[in-house]
């Protein structure tokens, strides 16, 4: 739901009313509203149909949330019901000895606005209180960014395993009692017929390209067991990068420095095949997160990195308290790398990857994890993992230094039964031609409360979301997509 006001709103919404569909059939499909005339017919008391057309026009802004521009400090309601037009709907005055008054005479008296369209029904909030339609903006619809942390939490309640999925498909199909498809509204409204014969469509492989990670290691589709799948082999990345001269590791977790050590050393060794060097951490600095406040241990380390202004690379051992690690990773995420940040790079990590132990064999080290720990770490120092060799094309097209910033926007709705529970939007765009650096901008989306069995496909707050996209993609390149 965007920002406009109501008497916009109003025209969108009756586009699609009864009167509107037999007004505006068999005209352009460009067609956006109704002409405000035509509203004001539609909700004339004297108009045949306009019990119908009220009824159509409450379930659609029933528990929207507007916001009034006559008050000096705006307020905003929640609509409740709609009333009677404003030059009939009356209310009693209580400031004004308890006197009864129509909303019109209330806004002449009380504000000295006259009503443009006091035939339009009032909107009637919670304590019987009323406003006109032309007086009210429609406001958006909530939107909340969340961390890494909420953002995995949320898929992982909100999605449904492709196991799941298709055993309820086949419960529907195998039970008569379950396929009451046509008490779907939608269903119902477009005449549709929904079969439970399952729809088989023709498909093909896409080859597998090649992936280059030295001279002499390629993965190729004849080196590997199934199409689309390998395995990484010990080898040196594409392009290694270094451990900085002087960095620092920061344990917020409850293991102590020998064992911290022992995770240096062994990252250290799988680090050497990779072909980066890693030397011991400069700085090491422990604290206890159990006993502290986040924001206290938030202003001890943001004391720290000014007195270590010259480390730009910390790897930062994460408590095992799943609240505490969340607000710790973000703060200190915040802290280091966003935009008014010390300018450090960091890799979290948690407390159980930098233990020794396997699900298989506690004694020995889970090399897998060690080995995605420096994935991320080499591309955030600027190296290269991997590349795909291309068509020469798509190598000639990115090697000319384009300005192209490519764009992935997706939306994860709660199942439909979860009315109360948000979306996540995520939109993710590309930092230069390498495809692992990508800037993010994760967020909830509130549903509103007309659509709450509804999951709405498509995303709020995109322009503000694509402006801050750009404004990152300018700072890491110097100028913009």
């Amino acid at each position: 739901m965007k920002k406009q006001p109501f008497l916009e709103f109003l025209c969108e919404v009756m586009l699609h009313s009864p009167c509107g569909k037999r007004r505006y059939a068999g005209r352009q499909r460009n067609v956006q509203k109704v002409n405000g005339d035509d509203v004001l017919e539609f909700l004339d008391v004297s108009n045949p149909t306009y019990h119908i057309e009220m009824n159509f026009l409450l379930k659609h802004c029933k528990n929207l949330r507007v916001r009034s521009q006559d008050a000096s400090k705006p307020i905003v309601y929640t609509i409740s019901k709609l009333g009677k037009s404003a030059s009939t709907q009356e209310f009693v005055w209580k400031s004004n000895k308890n006197r009864m008054i129509t909303v019109e005479s209330y806004y002449k008296e009380h504000y000295g606005v006259v009503l443009q369209y006091p035939s339009l029904p009032t909107l009637e909030m919670r304590k019987e209180s009323y406003l006109p339609m032309e007086l009210v903006d429609v406001e958006p619809a909530r939107v909340k960014k969340i961390t890494d942390e909420q953002r995995a939490l949320m898929c992982k309640h909100s999605s449904v395993s492709p196991q799941v999925y298709i055993k309820s498909i086949k419960e529907i199909r195998n039970n008569p009692e379950k396929q009451c498809f046509e008490e779907d509204p939608f269903v119902a409204a477009w005449n549709m017929n929904v079969s439970t014969d399952m729809l088989t469509l023709p498909a093909r492989v896409l080859p597998m390209p090649e992936i280059v990670y030295t001279d002499q290691y390629h993965v190729t589709s004849g080196s590997v067991r199934d199409v689309g799948t390998w395995q990484m082999k010990s080898t040196r990345f594409h392009t290694p990068a270094n451990f900085p001269a002087v960095w620092g590791m920061i344990n917020l977790s409850s293991i102590d420095q020998n064992a911290c050590e022992d995770f240096y050393n062994e990252l250290s060794n799988i680090a050497g095949e990779r072909g980066m060097q890693c030397c011991p951490p400069v700085i090491y600095e422990e604290y206890d997160s159990r006993n502290r406040r986040t924001d206290e241990i938030i202003g001890v380390l943001d004391l720290f990195l000014k007195r270590n202004s010259g480390c730009n690379f910390f790897l930062v051992i994460l408590s095992a308290n799943s609240k505490l690690k969340s607000k710790l990773y973000g703060s200190f995420k915040k802290l280091c790398e966003l935009e008014f940040g010390h300018g450090a790079v960091t890799q979290m990590i948690q407390h159980t990857n930098a233990v020794i132990g396997t699900k298989k064999n506690k004694n020995l080290w889970d090399h897998s994890k060690l080995s995605n720990i420096l994935l991320k770490i080499n591309t955030k120092l600027n190296g290269i993992n991997a590349v795909l060799k291309v068509h020469d094309v798509i190598e000639r097209f990115f090697s000319h230094g384009h300005r192209v910033m490519y764009v992935g926007a997706d939306l994860s709705h709660a199942p439909p039964s979860a009315r109360s529970q948000p979306s996540v939007v995520a939109v993710v765009a590309s930092a230069d031609d390498v495809p692992s650096r990508y800037f993010k901008e994760v967020y909830q989306q509130h549903r509103p409360e007309s659509a709450r069995n509804e999951s709405r496909e498509y995303i709020v707050d995109m322009k503000a979301i694509m402006k801050s996209l750009i404004q990152q993609y300018e700072r890491h390149r110097t100028y913009p997509p």
